[in-house]
C-alpha cells in the first residue's frame, strides 16, 4: 500500500528477504491468501512449473501435500541454489525472463526440456516483467492442451490507492500493490482486456480462456482510518468503485485451448461503457429524490416537531438506562458462562509418524453411485494411517452402490429400507466394527485431502480425555448461492477447539442456556466425526430418525466429556436441493430444536389466536407475493447487490398494492418453483393458488422473518461474488429456498404447539409424515 514517503528503492538486503514465505505458512483453509488459493487449484499428482519460484515454498508444499512433480524458473542465483539444495524441485532454471540472452545456456536447456506441464504458476510475477506478453507466450509453449496458467495479480483499483490519490499521493513501498519493483499495474478489467489482445494478435495455434478463480481482500491502516473518521466519504467511494474496492489480489486461471477457425479474439469483447460514472449519476438522482421527499416530510411535520422532540429525548433517556442495565446483566451472564463452560484451543505438540491404531469408517448408503465411489477412493488414499476398515450399511440401493463398496474392500451390511434410522443404523455399524477409533461420514461427502484421518486422530493422542470430535464442512466456490450462504451459518467455532461443561460446577444445567449457546456447546456433526470406541461402549446413539448427532453431543455435554471441533480438516459437503427439500429440512430442524435442545416454545400461535387456516393463508400470500416480485427480475444482468435490491424494492412496492392494482394479476397464473408448488399443494392444499391470498400482504406475519433472512443472505453473498452473470436462475432459486426456511420453520412451530396442547388432527399427522420423507427416512 501507499507509504508516508515514496520508497522507490530497496533497503535492507535482497527483495526476497523482505517477504520470504515458508511452505509451513501455507494454510489451505485460508481463503484470503493468494498462496492458499493457488495451491488449492492444483490437482494431485500434477506436473507443475513454478515461474519466479523464489525459495521454493509453493513447490515444497505441492510435493508434500499433493505429490506433484515441480520445476522452477528463478532469476535470483542464491534463491535458485537453495531450491536445488532442498531437492523438492525436479529442476530449476536460472533465467531472467526479461533478458533471456543473459544466460543462454539455461534458456536453451529450458526450451529443450522434454516435459509438458499441467499447471504453470505465475505468483506475483507478471507485474515485475518488462514484457509480460512475450514471457507468457514463451512459457505457455510448455503447457499441455487444456492445461492452466495460474496468475496472481495486485489490484491497482484498491480503495487505499484511490484514497491516497485523492490526497495527492502515489508512494511506492517495499511490498504490496505499490511494490517498488512493480513495472505493470492491472485492474480486473484491464487484465482481461490484456488477455483479449494476446488472444487476438499474439497467439496463433491456441488461445486462452480466462476465468477469475478468486481474490484476496484487505483494509489498509489508512483506509481503516478514513472508514472510521470519514464514513460518508468512504461509503461513497466504495459504492462507486464497486465490490472490488477492497480486493488486494486477483487469482486468474488461463486455460489453454486449441484455437478454433472462427476464434479470432478469445474471450468476448469487454464493455467500455463507464459503469462507475453511470452508478454515480444514478446515485445522485436517488439522493436528490430522497432529499426532496425528506423536505416535504419535514415541512408537514414542522408544526408538531417540538412535541415529538420532547418525546424522543425522553425515549432516548429510557433506552439509555435500559441499555446500561442490559450491559450489566450481559456481563454477569458472560461471566457465569465462562465459569460453566471450558473452551480451549487445540495445540498439537505430538504428531506420530503414523497412526497404528485401527480406524473403522461407518457410512450409511442409499443409491450413493459415483459420489460414493469418489468418497471411498479418497478413504483408500488416506496417508499416515496403517489399518482402515470400511463398513457400508446399505438400505436397499437400486444402483451399483453395493458393487462399488465391495470393489473398495468395504464390508457391506444390507438392511431393509423400512428399518433405516439415523441413530439405530449407526449403532449397527458400531456393533459390526472393530476399530479403536470410529469415523462417521455420509455417502456424498469428500475429504478435503489425504490427511483427513491423520488430522482427526492426532487430537485424541494429544488429549487423552477427548471423547469425540467433528470437523468442518467445506464448500467449493462453484456451489450454488444458497449453499454458500448456508455453509457460512454452520461452524460453531472459527478455530480448532475442545469444549465441555466445567466439572467444578456440578449443579449447572445446560438447558438454562440460551438456544444459540446450547446449539454451540452441543455441536456434533456425523457428516465428519470421530469417536473413541470406549465412549461408544458407554454412550450410544439414540434411536432417532434425525438429529442423532446433536442428541449425542448433548449426552457428551451432560456427562462432562470433552468434545472437539476442527476447522483445520474436514470434508467437502453441501446439498444443492430444491426449495421443497429446504422446506422439509427446516420443518424438521425446528422440531429438533424443541425436542432435543429443550428450547422454550413461545406459544406464538395460541397467544395471537392464529389457527391452521390463518397460517396457511399467510404462507400462500407470502408465496404469491414472492412470485410477483420475482417476475420483474427476468433478464437482470448486473451485480448481485443490484439484483437483490430490485427484488426487495419489488417486494415492498407489491406489499403496498391495493386489491384494485392486483386485480390484473389474478387473470394469469403466476409461475413459482415447481417442486415447492407440488409440496405446498400437499401441505396446505390448493389454497396456495387462490388469488384472494394476494390481499393479505400487509397483515402477513411471515414477511419480517423472510426479510431478515434475505438481509443476512445479501450481507454474506454480496461480499463474495462480483457478478450475477450466469447466475440469474441461481438467485431466483435461492429466493424460493429462503422463503422455504421461513415457511418450514413456521409450520414446524405450529405442529409442536398443537402437539403440546393435544390438538393434533389427522391432517397434521399426515403432513408430519410427508415432510419427514426424503430427509429423515427414505
Amino acid at each position: 500500500m501507499n507509504t508516508e514517503t515514496n520508497k522507490l528503492h530497496i533497503s535492507g538486503g535482497r527483495h526476497y528477504e523482505i517477504k520470504e514465505v515458508k511452505a509451513a505458512d501455507i494454510d489451505i483453509n485460508n481463503r484470503n491468501s493468494a498462496h492458499s488459493l493457488l495451491v488449492g487449484l492444483i490437482g494431485d499428482d500434477s506436473v507443475v512449473l513454478d515461474v519466479g519460484c523464489s525459495y521454493g515454498y509453493l513447490g515444497e508444499w505441492l510435493v508434500k501435500n499433493k505429490n506433484c512433480t515441480v520445476c522452477g524458473i528463478e532469476v535470483d542465483r542464491i534463491a535458485a541454489h537453495r531450491v536445488r539444495s532442498e531437492e523438492f524441485y525436479r529442476d530449476v532454471f536460472e533465467i531472467d525472463l526479461d533478458y533471456c540472452e543473459k544466460n543462454p545456456g539455461e534458456f536453451k536447456r529450458f526450451k529443450n526440456l522434454d516435459m509438458q506441464f499441467d499447471y504453470i504458476i505465475c505468483a506475483d510475477v507478471i507485474e515485475h516483467l518488462k514484457d509480460p506478453t512475450t514471457v507468457l507466450a514463451v512459457v505457455s509453449e510448455k503447457l499441455k492442451e487444456a492445461g492452466k496458467i495460474l496468475i496472481s495479480i495486485p489490484n491497482i483499483a484498491n480503495i487505499d490507492v484511490a484514497l491516497n490519490l485523492i490526497e495527492g499521493r502515489f508512494n511506492y513501498s517495499q511490498v504490496g500493490i505499490l511494490d517498488s519493483t512493480h513495472l505493470r499495474f492491472f485492474t480486473k478489467s484491464s487484465f482481461m482486456e490484456w488477455m483479449q489482445s494476446i488472444n487476438s494478435s499474439i497467439l496463433k495455434e491456441y488461445s486462452f480462456d480466462v476465468g477469475l478463480a478468486g481474490s484476496t481482500k484487505t483494509l489498509s491502516e489508512f483506509a481503516g482510518y478514513v472508514k472510521t473518521n470519514y464514513p460518508d466519504t468512504y461509503n461513497i467511494l466504495t459504492n462507486t468503485m464497486g465490490e472490488d474496492a477492497d480486493v488486494l489480489q486477483y487469482i486468474f486461471v488461463l486455460t489453454k485451448n486449441k484455437r478454433r477457425p472462427e476464434d479470432n479474439s478469445g474471450n468476448k469483447s469487454f464493455e467500455t461503457e463507464p459503469k462507475h460514472l453511470q452508478h454515480i449519476e444514478e446515485r445522485l438522482h436517488e439522493l436528490t429524490w430522497a432529499l426532496e421527499c425528506a423536505s416535504r416530510i419535514f415541512k408537514k411535520k414542522q408544526e408538531t416537531s417540538s412535541g415529538y422532540l420532547r418525546k424522543l429525548l425522553a425515549s432516548e433517556r429510557t433506552a439509555a438506562e435500559l441499555e446500561e442495565k442490559l450491559k450489566e446483566k450481559d456481563a454477569i451472564l458472560q461471566k457465569l458462562l465462562g465459569l460453566a463452560c471450558r473452551i480451549t484451543p487445540v495445540d498439537i505438540k505430538r504428531r506420530p509418524p503414523i497412526i497404528a491404531e485401527k480406524i473403522s469408517v461407518i457410512i450409511p448408503v442409499k443409491n450413493g453411485g459415483e459420489q460414493l465411489s469418489a468418497l471411498l477412493g479418497m478413504i483408500r488414499s488416506q496417508r499416515k494411517v496403517q489399518d482402515v476398515e470400511i463398513i457400508v450399511i446399505d438400505s436397499e440401493s437400486t444402483d451399483n452402490s453395493v458393487p462399488i463398496a465391495k470393489d473398495f474392500g468395504a464390508r457391506v451390511i444390507r438392511i431393509p429400507q423400512r428399518e433405516f434410522n439415523h441413530g439405530r443404523t449407526r449403532n449397527l455399524g458400531v456393533a459390526e466394527s472393530s476399530g479403536d477409533y470410529l469415523v462417521f461420514t455420509v455417502q456424498d461427502a469428500i475429504p478435503i485431502n489425504n490427511y483427513w484421518f491423520y488430522n482427526m486422530i492426532c487430537p485424541f493422542i494429544e488429549y487423552p480425555e477427548l471423547a469425540a470430535l467433528s470437523c468442518k464442512q467445506f464448500i467449493k466456490p462453484e456451489a450454488d448461492l444458497f449453499s454458500l450462504w448456508m455453509n457460512s451459518q454452520i461452524p460453531p467455532f472459527d478455530r480448532d477447539v475442545i469444549y465441555s461443561l466445567s466439572g467444578d460446577l456440578k449443579g449447572i444445567d445446560w438447558r438454562f442456556f440460551d438456544s444459540a449457546t446450547k446449539r454451540r456447546l452441543t455441536f456434533f456433526d456425523n457428516v465428519s466425526s470421530c469417536i473413541r470406541r470406549g465412549v461408544l461402549k458407554e454412550i450410544e446413539f439414540s434411536s432417532l430418525i434425525n438429529a442423532e448427532d446433536i442428541d449425542f453431543g448433548i449426552k457428551l455435554l451432560e456427562t462432562r466429556r470433552p468434545i472437539g471441533y476442527l476447522t483445520s480438516t474436514g470434508v467437502y459437503h453441501w446439498h444443492e436441493r430444491g426449495a421443497d427439500y429446504v422446506f422439509k429440512r427446516h420443518y424438521i430442524g425446528t422440531k429438533a430444536n424443541i425436542y432435543i435442545l429443550k428450547n422454550n416454545l413461545p406459544r406464538f400461535f395460541g397467544n395471537n389466536n392464529l389457527d391452521w387456516e390463518c397460517l396457511t393463508a399467510n404462507i400462500a400470500g407470502m408465496y404469491n407475493l414472492i412470485n410477483i416480485s420475482i417476475a420483474d427480475l427476468a433478464g437482470i444482468d448486473s451485480g448481485l447487490v443490484a439484483a437483490i435490491r430490485t427484488f426487495i424494492n419489488n417486494l415492498k412496492r407489491n406489499i403496498d398494492f391495493s386489491p384494485e392494482k392486483i386485480d390484473g394479476m389474478k387473470e394469469s397464473r403466476i409461475q413459482g418453483d415447481n417442486g415447492l408448488d407440488a409440496l405446498l399443494r400437499q401441505v396446505i392444499g390448493d389454497n396456495v393458488f387462490t388469488p384472494e391470498q394476494l390481499y393479505n400482504f400487509k397483515q402477513n406475519f411471515l414477511i419480517q422473518d423472510f426479510m431478515n433472512n434475505i438481509g443476512q443472505f445479501t450481507e454474506h453473498i454480496c461480499g463474495k461474488h462480483q457478478t450475477l452473470k450466469g447466475r440469474e436462475k441461481d438467485l431466483v432459486a435461492c429466493i424460493y429456498r429462503i422463503f422455504s426456511i421461513t415457511a418450514g420453520e413456521a409450520v414446524g412451530a405450529y405442529y409442536i404447539e398443537a402437539e403440546t396442547l393435544n390438538r393434533l388432527s389427522p391432517d397434521l399427522r399426515r403432513m408430519d409424515r410427508l415432510l419427514g420423507r426424503g430427509v429423515c427416512y427414505f
